[in-house]
């Protein structure tokens, strides 16, 4: 088994480890007393609600600062990613190419597809609003859904088959796969045709951001931060002080960008330079979202917390 290949089965971090196969699938998720408190792979926001799944089939409900809820699941598999896709529909995925469809935060899930003879993780999502669809995971896998993420098709983006870790949008539309061995691939037409980026690294990327004016971040393995402003065709490393794993951003309103990974790095970016915010909730943070205009959502291995990027070290960071 290739090293990458065990760090995608363990979604980035020994703290999230879950052998695929170690129970059932037919089994429901268990029924946490806490559970903000379980290990959370990642999280979008659905009108005024969060929606965040991970561990053995975790899904929480809940708001910034009103409480979570979790909603019950179908299997006791790693959910590794979310999106919405088109008329309230939500799509979720995991391990064993696991893919969960509801109609709503309201309905149940079903599973709508399953290989657990495959032993090969999806982990990420995109969906637009009229049904398209891309997931992507270990050893190539690319599938993709007209119909909302009802049924998907295995599509062959890289012969090599690199483990793809995340697709994600600009806003203008255009789609960006990223991967091990300094795979970015771009589509310009919704995912009908991919052009490989070229980026001076060819080590592995674990996630892209798209914030404004155009303006793209690329990160992942060994602190690495890549910077365009060119929609990808040309690419600025920027230096993070850190050394560790990176595995997602978000741009703050005022311009910021928040950088969060392994270890529980949270580094944020001002005019080019990153400072690093200690955390007293060590473990890995896969997931950031926006709070308020000083603060930031994190989700990871020590399940959801709040992080204001203000004040002194020891106020800073709570359970919402």
């Amino acid at each position: 088994m290739r090293p990458l290949l065990v760090l995608a089965l363990m979604l980035v971090s020994a703290g999230f480890g879950f052998r695929s196969g170690a129970e059932p699938l037919s089994e429901a998720a268990p029924v946490l007393a806490c559970p903000e408190c379980g290990k959370i792979t990642d999280a979008i926001r659905v009108s005024e609600s969060i929606l965040a799944v991970g561990e053995r089939g975790l899904v929480v409900h809940g708001t910034s600062g009103n409480g979570w809820t979790q909603i019950a699941a179908p299997v006791r598999r790693m959910l590794t990613a979310i999106a919405r896709a088109g008329n309230g529909h939500l799509v979720a995925v995991g391990h064993d190419a696991l893919i969960l469809n509801n109609a709503g935060i309201d309905t149940a899930w079903t599973v709508v597809q399953a290989s657990p003879q495959q032993d090969i993780p999806l982990l990420d999502i995109w969906m637009d609003g009229d049904g398209r669809g891309l997931a992507v995971g270990a050893y190539g896998l690319v599938l993709t859904t007209e119909d909302h993420g009802h049924r998907w098709s295995p599509r062959t983006l890289d012969p090599e088959a690199p483990h793809f870790y995340a697709v994600r949008e600009d806003s203008d539309g255009t789609l960006f796969i990223v991967g091990e061995f300094g795979a970015v691939f771009r589509s310009r037409d919704q995912g009908k045709s991919w052009a490989s980026l070229e980026t001076g690294w060819d080590g592995t990327f674990f996630g892209l951001r798209a914030g404004p004016a155009g303006r793209l971040l690329l990160y992942g393995l060994e602190g690495t931060i890549l910077d365009s402003r060119d929609g990808g065709e040309s690419w600025q490393r920027l230096e993070s002080g850190v050394s560790a794993s990176l595995y997602d951003a978000v741009f703050m309103p005022d311009g910021r960008v928040v950088v969060v990974g392994a270890d529980g790095i949270v580094l944020v970016e001002s005019a080019g330079n990153f400072q690093r915010i200690p955390s007293s909730r060590r473990g890995a943070i896969s997931t950031a979202l926006v709070s308020d205009p000083d603060s930031v959502l994190l989700f990871g291995e020590n399940g959801i917390n709040r992080l204001s990027l203000a004040g002194e070290p020891g106020e800073r960071e709570n359970r919402p």
